[in-house]
């Protein structure tokens, strides 16, 4: 099998070069490989396994290897006089947000009124909070990444409310994301 597969790694380059073609052959092999990984982990729950927090972990601190530039803090170092910003989409917003945060649309509306403010930028996870939270900080703002988004704000049993009504429910994108604790119930497409 593997003299096979070597056999075809060598045919492959023969045909498309080794140098600066094979990178690209590479990258064209891990794609399949990756949405096969995707829809695997679609079909279960993981926190089913008891491991929520450290996969929430694992992805926030992933985001934060990835954008060194850009601070995050974590849900139980979050100030009364932190500005959290709401980046998800309105589909997301419309299932609750963080008590007390702002949505990117009203930040934007009245941005001047937060220039001296410490600004705190969420999503899920972390990856859309990280990149406005570049943008804000090329633009003269103090700005951090919430530190595993609203996943981990639900770990540290912090509260979520909906049209100024406390809320468990959270929107997470897919099953596999649904980490979220006892007590919080994930809802998703």
């Amino acid at each position: 099998m593997r003299r096979k597969v070597n056999k075809m790694v060598m045919a492959n380059k023969q045909q498309i070069g080794h140098n600066g073609h094979m990178k690209a052959f590479k990258n064209i092999i891990k794609i399949p490989s990756l949405l096969a990984l995707l829809t695997l982990a679609s079909c279960f729950n993981a926190a089913d396994y008891g491991n929520a927090d450290k996969i929430i972990n694992s992805m926030a601190n992933s985001i934060e290897k990835q954008n060194p530039t850009v601070a995050s803090v974590h849900p139980k170092n979050i100030k009364e006089e932190d500005v959290l910003i709401d980046v998800r989409t309105e589909e997301e917003i419309n299932i609750s947000m963080i008590t007390g945060a702002i949505t990117k649309a009203q930040f934007e509306s009245n941005i001047d009124s937060y220039k001296d403010k410490h600004l705190i930028v969420y999503c899920t996870v972390g990856t859309r909070a990280t990149q406005y939270a570049k943008e804000l900080k090329e633009k003269n703002f103090d700005a951090s990444n919430l530190y595993g988004g609203v996943l981990a704000w639900a770990q540290a049993q912090k509260s979520f409310e909906k049209n100024g009504e406390k809320t468990n429910k959270v929107h997470v994108s897919s099953k596999a994301f649904d980490l979220l604790p006892k007590g919080y119930e994930g809802v998703y497409p």
